[in-house]
């Protein structure tokens, strides 16, 4: 019992040795640094709309808010998770132009809040919403900036069950 236990042993560390495995994607830190981009621009985009339909006058039920913020981090969890397994050098540029879309966009969306609206939210709802439409933009244009002659996001993604 003793002899094969080693021998078992010896014979693992050998193949170990002899084939060692590569990472899985799920451990690479660019498609865990994508997911986690591409949840929070989900939330934000998600936090603009819900503002925009509020400044429009489609207030939400409480069970309805749920279901109009979890489209949007649902698909920047899916493109973040596709650039992080397809287009790994481009998604540090695509999340700066994100974050640079966003701040101006907030800057921006506040001081056209503050002049169409005269109620106290209307800043606040403008920053939400050009935050929104900044993100979208700059991540769109950080992403077509950073490809040297190869834009564009494979037209399919497989996704191993």
């Amino acid at each position: 019992m003793k002899v094969t236990r080693r021998l078992t042993g010896w014979a693992m560390i050998l193949l170990a040795v002899l084939f060692p495995t590569r990472p899985l994607a799920a451990q690479d830190l660019s498609v865990v640094g994508g997911a986690l981009a591409g949840v929070s621009a989900g939330a934000l985009v998600g936090l603009g709309y819900i503002s925009a339909r509020a400044r429009a006058g489609t207030y939400l039920e409480s069970g309805q808010a749920g279901r109009h913020l979890a489209v949007p981090v649902f698909a920047g969890l899916v493109t973040g998770i596709a650039l992080g397994l397809s287009a790994e050098d481009r998604l540090s540029d695509t999340v700066l132009g994100a974050a640079v879309g966003w701040a101006s966009g907030v800057g921006i969306g506040a001081l056209i809040g503050s002049r169409l609206w005269d109620d106290p939210p209307g800043p606040w709802a403008g920053a939400a919403i050009g935050g929104a439409a900044g993100l979208l933009v700059g991540g769109i244009v950080g992403f077509v900036k950073s490809g040297e002659g190869n834009v564009g996001v494979p037209a399919m993604i497989r996704i191993p069950l």
